[in-house]
């Protein structure tokens, strides 16, 4: 890995690190779900004037990327963060790392060594420790934030399978995609989301909406070109650093 690589994955972690806080400022003003979606559909609009048409094999690719990313990672963690503070939430998610190195190993023949594998013993081993520790105040939070590092581990690792798709078009078509469905999810789960929206604070809203849209959009595309062209176990031991 490069020096330039590797100060790149740092930008990206620091700015998921605090990606974390961010959201839970959002989520303590409106519903999880409902978030997530203003979210996709205000990038969708922002994106698409820039987007190229994709053929069929290029909108299959980003339709399962969205599927793993923007349908399941990212609401999971928006509902989760309603439930647990965003420090637990972070260091729970460290629960990615390992999934994703499993997951390069059985889906791309990623191999590694008995270090490694002591790890990922240790990995999954602190998440069941997690289990006891009294800052777990919702089970259901706990469940949802692993259920949401596996759903990242997923679609990172997918990413690098789509090679010839614009970071526009990605993001925009990805977010338009997953619209429907958070917004069902909202609708099953959430209640009173008119209320909410009115009764919320749209200074502190429309921060988390702007660098939710434009920084992690961009932090996307870096860590995509980042997968790309490095190792999956050493592009994502760098999210470790989050917490």
């Amino acid at each position: 890995m490069t020096k330039r690589d590797m100060a790149l994955a740092l930008l990206v972690v620091v700015a998921w690190g605090v990606h974390f806080p961010v959201i839970k400022i959002g989520t303590n003003e409106i519903p999880g779900a409902l978030l997530v979606t203003i979210r996709f559909f205000l990038t969708g609009l922002v994106f698409l004037p820039f987007c190229r048409k994709l053929n069929g094999h290029q909108i299959k690719q980003v339709l399962i990327f969205a599927a793993y990313y923007y349908m399941s990672h990212l609401p999971l963690l928006f509902i989760a963060l309603r439930y647990l503070d965003s420090a637990t939430v972070a260091l729970i998610m460290q629960v990615q790392v390992p999934f994703a190195i499993i997951i390069g190993w059985l889906l791309h023949k990623e191999n590694f060594g008995w270090r490694t594998t002591i790890g990922l013993a240790l990995a999954f081993a602190g998440v069941f420790f997690i289990f006891g520790s009294p800052d777990i105040t919702s089970y259901l939070g706990l469940g949802l934030t692993v259920c949401s590092a596996m759903f990242w581990a997923f679609g990172s690792i997918h990413m690098r399978n789509i090679k010839d798709v614009d970071m526009p078009s990605m993001t925009a078509y990805s977010s338009l995609m997953a619209v429907p469905v958070t917004l069902l999810l909202s609708v099953i789960f959430e209640n009173n989301q008119i209320e909410e929206l009115q009764s919320a604070n749209w200074l502190h809203l429309g921060a988390v909406l702007f660098y939710q849209v434009f920084l992690m959009s961009l932090m996307m595309y870096l860590w995509k070109q980042l997968m790309s062209r490095n190792s999956i176990q050493i592009v994502t031991s760098f999210s470790l650093l989050q917490p």
